[in-house]
């Protein structure tokens, strides 16, 4: 799914241009079982941030359902990983990895996995794979700044609020979902599988927002002044969030500047 254009089918917005051509060769791209938890994207100007041809390509996805499924199904299990600190990498550091890297190829035999007629070359190749990450793992560790980080922290504030509720999502999902419907079937009459789909949403959408103008109902036909106003409705949902996750984040800083 291309997340930038889920979110704006008519836009037309380009990535890349070399002063005569533009065209829109970036994405981000989401699986489609995504789609309901993709707020929003955009393409930035960054010209001032990094002088480049190319434009900045960005989008906002709600992973906390995702993160937060994981660690109940792993509740009160403790996990640990190494996080390599190259910015206090010294040129000696990097000579000593280097260094303990190859002896280790060479340790390792190599040649010998390869000139083995006997293996077939997929096994080959993970057995090279393997050798080859063994031997970098084991110099950086030995050699590279790092340090080791786990989610005992975490387990304390597992239950931490979301930034955005995901009704947020799953409502634009519905809305980006009637957008593409009426668009394609403009003059045609909504079937009854489809009244049947999303009546029952529109009246959750009514009653949970405090829209400039609720949606009420699907149109007797699909027209072009409903497609607006659903666009409308869309936006003013989509910036009610977006306010909701400054204000969060905002609340989020001061209770780490109060601790």
């Amino acid at each position: 799914m291309d997340t930038f254009r889920e979110c704006y089918p008519l836009n037309r917005a380009y990535t890349w241009t070399n002063g005569t051509t533009s065209t829109r060769i970036d994405y981000i791209w989401l699986s489609a079982s995504w789609s309901q938890l993709l707020l929003d994207a955009s393409i930035l100007d960054s010209q001032l941030i990094t002088d480049s041809d190319h434009r900045i390509v960005r989008c906002l996805v709600n992973t906390s359902e995702l993160i937060s499924g994981m660690t109940k199904q792993q509740e009160g299990k403790v996990f640990e990983r190494v996080i390599f600190e190259y910015d206090k990498a010294e040129p000696t550091h990097w000579d000593r990895f280097t260094k303990l890297t190859d002896e280790l190829f060479l340790e390792s035999d190599l040649w010998k996995i390869w000139d083995n007629e006997l293996i077939d070359a997929q096994t080959k190749s993970d057995m090279l794979w393997m050798a080859y990450q063994s031997s970098v793992r084991i110099a950086a560790e030995t050699h590279i700044p790092h340090k080791t980080i786990n989610n005992k922290k975490k387990e304390v504030n597992a239950r931490k609020k979301q930034i955005i509720p995901h009704h947020y999502f799953s409502t634009l999902k519905t809305i980006r979902t009637l957008l593409k419907i009426c668009r394609s079937k403009f003059g045609s009459e909504p079937t009854v599988d489809e009244i049947l789909r999303f009546t029952k949403k529109i009246t959750v959408i009514d009653s949970t927002y405090n829209l400039p103008n609720n949606i009420k109902s699907l149109p007797e036909e699909w027209n072009s002044e409903w497609y607006d106003r659903l666009l409308t409705i869309g936006t003013f949902i989509k910036q009610e969030a977006k306010a909701l996750r400054v204000q969060q984040e905002v609340k989020l800083m001061m209770e780490q500047i109060d601790r």
